[in-house]
């Protein structure tokens, strides 16, 4: 993705801004920006998700008048401009590489000072500058009395920080006393958190008998069921759109005629194929019951949606006459290829409105596999575009993506265009991302929605939220878990630690490659850290020696349907 470049400012430049300064001035932006349309800071709501470079990431925005009181507005709007705009101040500065605080991290920060500048205004406060370290104090003493989790408190607490650390870059009329709030202590230690400090990655890894179970159906998704999903997903396109071949038959068939007597030899060839009765769930509105599909049914007759339903009650007698049963979907689409121990995977068609559910299944299966034997972060899979399944110079296969963060990570690649970074990949992940590429003629293997085109998301370029995927990901293991559990494969268990996420995958794998021969420097490479104590934090050595497990990773099986899966053994 290539950005809109704009010079960086250093560390601690006070750029004070006028009411027609664009809010997002030093700051690298997405490619499809329109420059004239950028919050200004005089606006009384900032969009900021231009500044936003990574696809998966939701807009966030500050709608100022909401946020803070016309008195302290001007204080709290320069501190934000200021921190969008320069580096990270001296007083603040974490062990990051990047130089400029990110935009989600200044959001929450303004969420988290709309609180004190509202404490402030109930006490009569017109200027940050009046504002003395007893009062500061006084201001403490109200957040600890607060209802709220401690994890809250210690938010509004490090929010006021956050304007004492850029005080040095504001006007002295917005500046906080010179002295640090609260002394030295940490806002863990005013909030009475008492954290144990660990040098490892403090995302759970999950339990290799759900990694193993949850690795081995995905790649059986893809492999399995994959291509009857994606040419059935083909197939309910060209029936929405008119261009099916059965619904171009209806037209030629019944080209005149009583739409009665259509609906008549209709429900008779549906009797001899052994289906039944095409239906859909009606609106919670309309009752959330189960009745006739009404469209369905009129394109293979040639007719429309409110011609056909008048003739509900003689679709559902003529359905009892010839014992069909009313069934939960259109059940057309097919047929089925694909199998599981020996047989149809399923044994019907695939439902017109449930197929674009499997792609998301399907797609979540997808994500599982790239994400997992990769390494790659969430939202570096996510931004994953079409093409990106290359060859390295020897002959090996990589992911060419954007990284989101890391030793070569530059939020800011310059005018020449994208700044791609390759992983290396196993052979397994070829397929997936050809499925990926097969499902939708979309730039982005991951978009927000494979029918709509329409989505604010898609008119931005923007690939499916992380969350959203997490979602996904949950709901593809129910799903599993929903229709093979009875079966002698054993369903998806559930990890004992908490719910699956994206980010457990690459701390997952870092756990087992770290312990291959070579294995340090093979992840400390394939995840571009610069330190190697980074990638021991991911893999947590001494958890080796507490559980005993050995030192592999991504072995493989192939199952009696000729399929191979890879899996993390757990002995």
């Amino acid at each position: 993705m290539t950005t809109v470049s704009s010079p960086g400012p250093s560390a601690g430049a006070a750029l004070l801004p006028g009411p027609d300064t664009v809010v997002l001035a030093h700051r690298p932006l997405r490619d499809s920006t329109d420059k004239a349309t950028l919050s200004r800071f005089g606006d009384p709501v900032w969009h900021l998700g231009p500044g936003l470079l990574d696809d998966q990431l939701c807009p966030v925005s500050e709608n100022w008048p909401r946020l803070m009181p016309d008195s302290l507005r001007e204080g709290f709007t320069t501190c934000a401009s200021v921190a969008l705009n320069t580096n990270w101040p001296a007083q603040l500065r974490p062990g990051l590489i990047d130089e400029q605080p990110e935009v989600l991290t200044i959001h929450k920060w303004v969420m988290s000072m709309s609180p004190f500048a509202a404490w402030l205004d109930s006490r009569g406060f017109t200027r940050l500058c009046d504002v003395s370290s007893r009062d500061l104090g006084l201001y403490k003493s109200h957040v600890l009395a607060l209802p709220n989790s401690t994890e809250d408190k210690r938010r509004l607490l490090h929010a006021v920080r956050v304007v004492w650390g850029y005080r040095d870059a504001l006007p002295d009329e917005h500046r906080l006393p010179h002295r640090r709030p609260w002394g030295a202590a940490s806002t863990d230690d005013l909030v009475g958190v008492k954290r144990v400090q660990s040098r490892y990655n403090k995302t759970p890894r999950i339990d290799p008998l759900t990694m193993d179970a949850l690795l081995a159906w995905a790649l059986r998704m893809v492999e399995g069921f994959g291509p009857d999903i994606r040419d059935a997903a083909r197939e309910a396109r060209l029936l929405l759109d008119g261009r099916h071949p059965a619904t171009l038959a209806a037209r030629d068939r019944f080209g005149s005629g009583s739409l009665k007597g259509r609906l008549a030899v209709y429900l008779a060839e549906l009797h001899r194929a052994g289906r039944g009765l095409p239906g859909t769930k009606r609106r919670e509105r309309h009752g959330g019951q189960l009745g006739v599909d009404h469209q369905h049914i009129a394109r293979m007759v040639a007719s429309t949606g409110p011609h056909v339903k008048p003739y509900d009650g003689l679709l559902l007698s003529m359905a009892e006459g010839y014992g069909l049963e009313l069934e939960s979907d259109a059940y057309f689409l097919g047929p089925i290829a694909g199998s599981f121990q020996g047989a149809p995977w399923r044994d019907r068609p695939i439902g017109v409105r449930e197929v674009n559910q499997l792609v998301r299944y399907l797609t979540a299966a997808c994500f599982i596999v790239i994400c997992y034997l990769s390494g790659m972060r969430s939202g570096e899979v996510l931004q994953l575009r079409r093409g990106c399944l290359r060859e390295d110079e020897y002959g090996g296969l990589v992911l060419v993506g954007r990284r989101s963060k890391g030793s070569d990570h530059d939020p800011d690649p310059g005018p020449e265009g994208t700044e791609e970074r390759a992983w290396a990949v196993v052979g397994a992940v070829a397929p997936v991302v050809q499925m990926l590429e097969s499902l939708s003629d979309a730039e982005l293997l991951f978009p927000p929605s494979r029918q709509r085109t329409t989505t604010v998301r898609s008119r931005r370029k923007q690939s499916k939220p992380t969350g959203t995927m997490n979602d996904d990901i949950r709901e593809f293991m129910g799903w599993v878990n929903a229709q093979f559990s009875g079966r002698d494969d054993p369903a998806i268990p559930p990890d004992s630690t908490k719910d699956i996420h994206a980010a457990r995958f690459r701390r997952t794998l870092a756990y087992f490659v770290v312990r291959r021969p070579g294995g340090l420097a093979a992840a400390q490479a394939q995840y571009g850290h610069i330190r190697a104590k980074v990638t021991l934090g991911y893999a947590n050595p001494r958890k080796l020696h507490q559980t005993g497990e050995k030192s592999q990773v991504a072995c493989s099986r192939r199952d009696p349907d000729g399929l191979r899966h890879y899996y993390t053994p757990t002995s």
